[in-house]
């Protein structure tokens, strides 16, 4: 359980009801957790517990995925992010967001999140670093059998 929120930048084509693209300027990318689950992982001690911090990075694209004029609306918003988890590390990856929204909420900046997805790319300089090591030590094992015979 958590909650996450976010803010765009200025759109830049299309229109909010019809979908377009908003501008990474001034975005920014939330996720809180909540639970005990989010205070174990972190160490947390409280309430709610700051899972992740950015902002987007690159444009945003909002798109009308259910027909226009019903009552309901389903939109996807998705964009790169880049930020800083909770143990410090910066990560970069994407946002998938589906919203759903009635057409007097959405005027009014309301959506609800129905599913989202985000994956994040966290280096790994040590796995690495024993990837390249193996990678030196096979090389010199083979080396040696062909010097040596």
């Amino acid at each position: 359980m958590g909650k996450v929120s976010f803010s765009t930048g200025a759109l830049t084509s299309g229109s909010i009801s019809a979908g377009g693209t908003f501008s990474a300027t001034g975005s920014s990318f939330v996720v809180l957790g909540v639970g005990q689950w989010a205070k174990t992982l972190t160490g947390a001690t409280k309430n709610p517990v700051t899972l992740f911090t950015g902002s987007f990075v690159g444009p945003i694209n909002w798109t009308l995925t259910s027909a226009p004029g019903v009552k309901n609306l389903t939109y996807t918003l998705s964009g790169t992010i880049f930020g800083q988890l909770y143990n410090g590390r910066f990560v970069t990856g994407t946002v998938t967001e589906n919203l759903y929204t009635v057409n007097g909420q959405l005027v009014n900046g309301i959506g609800h999140i129905r599913v989202g997805t985000t994956n994040l790319a966290v280096p790994e300089p040590g796995t690495l670093g024993l990837l390249g090591t193996g990678l030196v030590g096979i090389a010199g094992m083979f080396r040696r059998k062909l010097i040596g015979a």
